[in-house]
């Protein structure tokens, strides 16, 4: 959730030096104002759970006053982006990130989520790698 899509990334269609390529871009898309409807619509289904994840965050601690949502997408959020690759780290083994979970479980994380989550992980882990980005070819 934290990052852009990389489909929608891919299918701007970015130039080596950077920049859109817009006759490859509106080929995919239909043409930039498509391109930018469909990036909106994105960010603005995003805006709620953003909302409740920053309230999360800025209160630097869990509490029933969140709604479950929200403390449902911040574990969710950051064992995603623990366990994923990122151009500035390398992704963490699935051990340290549900002991990062656990650690932060009463503190940052709804203890009770943290515990149902922890018990999905099968599933969640078959999810991750079915949806899992693929290289740029």
């Amino acid at each position: 959730m934290t990052d852009v899509p990389s489909a929608v990334v891919s299918a701007t269609r970015v130039t080596e030096d950077g920049l859109f390529d817009w006759g490859r871009g509106s080929n995919l898309w239909g043409g930039p104002l498509r391109m930018a409807q469909a990036i909106a619509a994105f960010v603005d289904e995003q805006q709620i759970l953003v909302a409740r994840l920053s309230q999360l965050l800025e209160a630097r601690d869990w509490s029933e006053d969140i709604p479950l949502e929200g403390r449902i997408v911040a574990i969710a959020d950051v064992f995603d982006a623990l366990t994923s690759v990122r151009p500035y780290k390398q992704a963490w083994p699935v051990d340290d990130a549900v002991g990062f979970l656990r650690e932060q479980s009463g503190r940052h994380f709804d203890p009770r989520l943290v515990e149902l989550f922890i018990a999905c992980l099968p599933e969640i882990l078959q999810i991750k790698e079915r949806w899992a980005e693929q290289p740029a070819a």
